[in-house]
């Protein structure tokens, strides 16, 4: 019997143990946010459940909650340091917002100037532009750190228009340490805020014990940091220099075709009657057939030389973006890599399949022609072309581009129209004394090597 009574008393013992155990888990006793510098003493007859806890603490049927890992899991979706549940069924979370740009510039309300206070009350005060909703923002004193105080109402739409909706009252009371704000906010009711529910929101300021705070931390660059900062202030230069250039381009190509138009209709007004004569002795004549072999040189040269600028600037780009994906820590940058790097295999294939493309075009628009020669009449003052087309002259301003690219001569009339000069076909004059002769025509829109001696043949 003896026995029976000492086993009994050694269970009760156990017990009371573990219910003291879980009592000063969650009531009465101090607690640290992990990785913080801030505690704070929970509320007698209140449960406080936070990430840490074991599932199995009786704490979580206290507080009526039936899926801890979903809990827990919500816990630090949100950010939250865990909850208070008081005894008559309110809740008061117990928030840390860590890496905001706001709480890292403030970093310590401790040591903020009166401006800088003033900065953060603006910021965080309730706005009350509308009549339903609005509130106050109110410093509280603290021996270690200044809380604020935040008492907020507003009064939700309702789907149903017979039934009022009713105002909802909250309030929280937050601070800032060594970049964290960290708040305790009363969950909203429909109930304005009792004195008694905000004494005990001010009893867990009144507890809160910060062990260190540290000093505002110094950004200073590595060598890493300043290649990063250069790759980017270069590639932000090169996206505004290409849009700079293609504005500019535009204005100066639509302003250059007024002034040709105008000029070409001066032209044409001048030849009527004439339209078969051309202007002063002839200089040069040469035909040049617009072969496979032909056509294949021009697409290699026109591909590369005139159409590379936005595959390469897209590339660079590109290069420069991976460059700088390197240095960050995201976990959802592997997506805009693989991106990026699509974007460099398919720029890289343009380039390499441009010439191709290039030549199947030209090929499938001269194929159209019986004939695929062109004979070229230079004269003093104009031109003549005719062969694939009909017979016209042309005055040597219509000309944009003049270029030489091995054994011939490329007389660009825009962007992608151009006519081939072989340079072996002269039949009146040769190659040299018409690359002097264009060069004196055009001036800089003659883009020449230098002048040769010897066979041109390329």
């Amino acid at each position: 019997m003896i026995k029976k009574a000492f086993a009994l008393l050694a269970v009760l013992a156990l017990l009371l143990t573990f219910a003291a155990s879980a009592g000063a888990e969650t009531a009465g006793e101090r607690f640290t946010i992990p990785d913080t510098a801030f505690s704070f003493v929970v509320p007698e007859d209140a449960v406080f459940v936070h990430p840490n806890l074991p599932a199995s603490d009786p704490a979580w049927a206290a507080a009526n909650i039936l899926d801890v890992n979903e809990t827990q899991t919500q816990f630090l979706e949100d950010g939250m340091a865990g909850e208070i549940y008081l005894a008559n069924g309110r809740v008061i979370g117990v928030s840390v917002k860590r890496s905001q740009t706001f709480s890292e510039y403030v970093f310590n309300l401790s040591d903020a100037s009166d401006d800088m206070k003033a900065q953060v009350l603006e910021r965080l005060s309730p706005s009350n532009e509308s009549e339903t909703s609005g509130g106050t923002a109110a410093w509280v004193d603290h021996p270690q750190t200044p809380f604020f105080c935040l008492d907020i109402f507003s009064k939700p739409s309702s789907l149903d228009s017979e039934e009022e909706p009713q105002t909802v009252y909250e309030r929280l009371y937050g601070t800032i340490v060594n970049g964290d704000l960290i708040a305790f906010d009363l969950s909203p009711t429909e109930e304005k805020v009792s004195d008694e529910l905000d004494g005990v929101l001010r009893g867990l300021v009144a507890s809160v014990q910060v062990s260190e705070f540290q000093p505002r931390p110094t950004f200073e660059l590595s060598p890493a940091s300043v290649a990063l900062l250069a790759v980017i202030g270069g590639i932000i230069l090169l996206i505004v220099a290409s849009i700079v250039w293609n504005v500019h381009a535009k204005r100066r190509d639509k302003r250059e075709k007024a002034e040709l138009g105008t000029r070409l209709l001066q032209y044409r007004r001048s030849k009527e009657g004439h339209e078969d004569e051309g202007d002063g002795e002839l200089r040069f004549r040469n035909e040049t057939e617009f072969t496979d072999s032909a056509v294949k040189i021009f697409s290699k040269y026109h591909a590369v030389r005139h159409g590379m600028f936005m595959p390469v600037f897209t590339i660079v780009v590109a290069l420069a973006a991976l460059f700088v994906l390197r240095f960050t820590t995201a976990d959802d940058s592997w997506w805009m890599a693989i991106l990026l790097v699509g974007f460099i295999i398919y720029f890289a294939y343009h380039i390499w399949y441009a010439p191709t493309a290039l030549f199947k075009t030209l090929s499938r628009v001269y194929g159209k022609f019986k004939n695929r020669k062109n004979t070229y009449y230079f004269y003093d003052g104009d031109f003549r072309i005719s062969g694939m087309q009909s017979s016209s002259l042309h005055p040597y301003f219509q000309i944009t581009q003049f270029v030489e690219h091995g054994a011939y001569f490329y007389l660009y009339m825009g962007v992608d129209n151009a006519y081939y000069i072989e340079k072996d076909a002269f039949s009146l004059g040769d190659a040299d004394s018409f690359r002097a002769f264009m060069k004196e025509k055009l001036g800089p829109k003659a883009k020449l090597r230098g002048v040769s001696e010897g066979s041109v043949k390329a």
